[in-house]
């Protein structure tokens, strides 16, 4: 459960100070070369990159891609659905179920294998 905690505060924070387009990966990295002065935030941000990277690597391809496309590159489900070949409706499903995997996942403590 903490994970889960951790992720969403740090994507949040994320996504409101990194500009429109720019990726997550990049919007961390720099995240973390601005808290060069604070050892612990440093550490604490890579560790957060790197669960965020373990949570969507273990997900189902299609789940994967439908997170990535979502959460990362913030597209509407309907340009999802057209780049996944699905419908806009299953793209905002595959969108849940990753969630829920994560979910399992955080619970399970798989995160720190």
């Amino acid at each position: 459960m903490f994970y889960k905690i951790v992720q969403n505060e740090c994507l949040r924070r994320i996504k409101r100070r990194r500009p429109r387009g720019e990726s997550l990966e990049s919007a961390v990295e720099m995240e973390v070369e601005n808290e060069e002065g604070d050892p612990a935030r440093a550490v604490e941000k890579e560790e957060t990159r790197k669960i965020l990277h373990v949570f969507i690597t273990r997900l189902p391809k299609v789940q994967r891609e439908a997170v990535i496309y979502h959460y990362i590159e913030e597209l509407p489900f309907e340009e999802i659905g057209r780049r996944l070949g699905i419908a806009e409706n299953v793209a905002s499903v595959y969108v849940s179920r990753a969630r829920v995997t994560m979910r399992k996942m955080t619970r399970k403590g798989e995160l720190v294998r």
